[in-house]
C-alpha cells in the first residue's frame, strides 16, 4: 500500500475536549469537521498518530485518504518502482549555467530580462525538502508522482500568500458592478482579455509535449476542451460592445511568461509539464462571476470536491524515475511559474484599483 504523507504545513487540532470537532489547517485550506461518537476513537488514535509521525498505521492512512482532492497529504516514494518502472539513464538540461534566482531562470530560458520589479532576487521555495521527500530509499532516483504533489503544495503555499489580494479584486468588480458604469465593464474586459489568452494558446503550449510524452495527449486534449468550453461560455456571456473592448486589453507580462514557461516545460521537462497541468485544470478566475454569472465558482468548487487525483497526478505516474539534476530543473521551473502566477494577481489587482481610484 502507498503510504500518504502529510504536507509539512498541515496542522490538525481538537476544536473541544470530548473530540468532536477538530482544525485541518494548511496554508491553502481550512475546514472544520464535525465527528460523530462512532468515528472518534480511530480518528482520535489517527490525529495522535499523525502528530507523533506515526504515519505507517491504519488509522492514520485512513485519516488521510479521506482528504483526497484538497491536497493534504502525498504519495511516498514508492521503492517498488525501481524493480518495475523505467528509470532515466542520463539527464540532460538544455542549459548548464548556474541559475540563482527565478529570474535568471526567464532570461536563460526565455530570453527575458524584464522582470525583477515581479519576481523575487533569490529561490524562495524548499526544493531541497521536496527533492529529499522524493527520493526513494537506497537509490539516487526520485519518484516523479511524489516530486510533482510535493510541488504543488508549494505552488498552493505560495498562493496563499495572494489569497487577500484575489478576494479583494472580486469584492472590489461587485462593487464596481453594482454601480452598474463604465468602470465596471473596463475591469471586466481585462479580467476576462486575460482568461481568452490562456484559452487561446491553451493548445499551442501543450502540443510539443505530445510528442516527447505521448501518454499526454489525451489529458491536453481534455485539458484543451476544458479551457474551449470556459472560453465559450465567456464569449457567450458578452455582448458585441464588451467583446471589443476585451480584444483591446494588453496581456499582462506575467501571464504571457507563464504561457511561454508552460510552452517551455512541454519541450524540455515532463515532470515539470505535468505539475503545469493541475495548474491550469481549473485555471478560472473567481472575478469571472461577475461576467459569467454567480454560479460559476460554486460550479469550480464542485469540481475539485469530486476529484480524487488530479490528472497531474496520473500523469506523474507514468513518468521514468529521474536523478536528480532533472529533478532539480523541474522545481526550479515549477518555483518561477508559481511567483509569475502570484504576480499575475498582484497586476490584477492594481489595474483594478488604478480604475477605481481614477473614478473617484
Amino acid at each position: 500500500m502507498v503510504r500518504l504523507v502529510p504536507h509539512k504545513s498541515c496542522d490538525i487540532r481538537w476544536r473541544d475536549s470530548d473530540c468532536s470537532n477538530f482544525r485541518l489547517k494548511l496554508p491553502w485550506l481550512e475546514m472544520d469537521v464535525e465527528v460523530g461518537p462512532e468515528d472518534r476513537p480511530w480518528i482520535r488514535k489517527a490525529i495522535e498518530d499523525i502528530s507523533t509521525n506515526q504515519l505507517e498505521t491504519k488509522s492514520a492512512q485512513r485519516f488521510l485518504k479521506r482528504f483526497d482532492g484538497h491536497h493534504v497529504s502525498f504519495a511516498a516514494p514508492d521503492p517498488e518502482k525501481l524493480d518495475s518502472y523505467e528509470r532515466e539513464l542520463v539527464y540532460l538540461t538544455p542549459f548548464h549555467r548556474r541559475m540563482d534566482d527565478p529570474g535568471s531562470l526567464i532570461e536563460i530560458a526565455l530570453g527575458c530580462e524584464s522582470t525583477e520589479h515581479f519576481l523575487p532576487a533569490m529561490w524562495m521555495w524548499d526544493d531541497e525538502s521536496v527533492l529529499s521527500q522524493s527520493r526513494i530509499k537506497g537509490s539516487d532516483l526520485h519518484d516523479p508522482a511524489t516530486l510533482v504533489s510535493g510541488l504543488t503544495g508549494c505552488r498552493l503555499g505560495n498562493e496563499a500568500t495572494t489569497r487577500g489580494d484575489r478576494e479583494a479584486l472580486w469584492q472590489k468588480l461587485r462593487m464596481m458592478r453594482e454601480r452598474s458604469n463604465a468602470r465596471h465593464i473596463e475591469g471586466i474586459a481585462v479580467v476576462c482579455r486575460q482568461l481568452l489568452y490562456v484559452t487561446d494558446h491553451i493548445k499551442h503550449v501543450t502540443k510539443p509535449a505530445w510528442r516527447m510524452f505521448p501518454e499526454s495527449i489525451e489529458t491536453c486534449e481534455r485539458l484543451i476542451e476544458r479551457h474551449n468550453a470556459v472560453s465559450m461560455r465567456v464569449i457567450g456571456a458578452c455582448d458585441e460592445s464588451l467583446l471589443l473592448k476585451i480584444q483591446s486589453k494588453h496581456i499582462l507580462e506575467p501571464l504571457t511568461l507563464l504561457m511561454r514557461l508552460f510552452s517551455y516545460s512541454a519541450h524540455y521537462s515532463p515532470v515539470a509539464f505535468t505539475w503545469f497541468v493541475d495548474m491550469f485544470w481549473d485555471y478560472v478566475h473567481p472575478s469571472l462571476a461577475c461576467v459569467m454569472g454567480e454560479g460559476i465558482e460554486s460550479e469550480m468548487d464542485t469540481r475539485r470536491m469530486g476529484v480524487k487525483v488530479s490528472e497531474g497526478e496520473i500523469l506523474s505516474s507514468r513518468l521514468p524515475l529521474v536523478q536528480r539534476p532533472t529533478a532539480h530543473f523541474a522545481a526550479q521551473i515549477c518555483e518561477t511559474a508559481g511567483h509569475l502566477a502570484v504576480a499575475i494577481d498582484r497586476e490584477m489587482h492594481r489595474l483594478i484599483e488604478t480604475m477605481i481610484v481614477g473614478e473617484a
